[in-house]
């Protein structure tokens, strides 16, 4: 009986003492949870949406392109034209960006052709494939629907056309004399979207359904001002995909972004990576199919 007395004389102190520690876990709980909604996350990493053509062209300008490509806000990788094969060396990105490339191979101008095939956009400035051999200009011409025709002898006022751009360009895409050239449309589906001010329809810009053509070299303080610049590439971009205001993460190789989203993939993403950019097997650029 000693010993069943001293145990039910005990419970109420063990009683309180947990009511004590559980008051003490609630009052924690209740004090720290709230905290959680203004602590800053850690945001995801959004992987790059266009992929940008290093080539021997613009090797020379690719600091003035890079320092414009962060301007604009746009999450890039990088792709060396000198290691390009086939499709699968333009990386999974659903947009290309050629900065003046004006000397592309035919396995490349083939390589070109069947990424976009797939579905794939691209966006070319400057005189594209202007020194490569008859063939390639001949296939590229049809590819993106455009050509570089010639340089304009003097800096020209760009106007845009009504109706084609009045809605997605930012006023700064109309805004500073560019030292330009003549984009000289060859598809059935091509339209110029601006031309230059002092040449009776001589097209500045030419749209296609697969291909945007910038008739100027972008990216140079030389030839246009740098708020133009970035006025176009994001107006270009927004015909085919969504753009953040500005860039989340430092432009690395295309191969490297890609093995990054593969890895991120492996850890429980898997579905999503099985169906959207990835390389055999996946859509990357082929799930775009449509022209506007």
């Amino acid at each position: 009986m000693s010993k069943n007395f001293d145990i039910f004389a005990f419970l109420p102190t063990l009683v309180r003492a947990k009511s004590v520690n559980f008051l003490v876990e609630t009052l924690v709980t209740s004090l720290l949870l709230p905290l959680a909604f203004y602590l800053p996350a850690t945001a995801a990493e959004e992987p790059a949406v266009l992929a940008v053509v290093k080539s021997d062209d613009n090797a020379a300008q690719w600091m003035d392109i890079s320092a414009r490509l962060q301007a604009a806000g746009v999450n890039y990788c990088v792709v060396d034209l000198a290691t390009v094969k086939n499709a699968s060396d333009l990386s999974d990105r659903s947009v290309i960006f050629l900065p003046n490339v004006e000397n592309i191979d035919f396995n490349q101008a083939l390589a070109l052709e069947a990424w976009m095939s797939r579905g794939g956009k691209v966006i070319a400035s400057g005189a594209v494939g202007s020194t490569s051999q008859p063939g390639v200009r001949q296939l590229l011409s049809s590819l993106l629907g455009a050509y570089w025709g010639f340089p304009l002898d003097a800096p020209n006022n760009l106007q845009t056309l009504q109706g084609n751009s009045k809605d997605w360009l930012e006023p700064a895409g109309n805004d500073g004399l560019v030292q330009g050239g003549v984009v000289i449309p060859t598809g059935v589906n091509s339209r110029p979207i601006a031309i230059w001010q002092s040449q009776i329809n001589q097209a500045a810009v030419v749209k296609s359904d697969r291909a945007t053509v910038l008739g100027w070299r972008w990216g140079s303080s030389h030839v246009s001002p740098g708020d133009f610049d970035r006025a176009w590439l994001r107006a270009s971009l927004s015909q085919y995909i969504s753009l953040p205001e500005s860039a989340t993460v430092a432009p690395q190789n295309c191969s490297s972004a890609v093995a990054g989203s593969r890895e991120q993939g492996d850890k429980g993403t898997r579905g999503q990576g099985d169906k959207g950019q990835g390389t055999r097997g996946t859509r990357g650029p082929h799930d775009r199919r449509s022209g506007d």
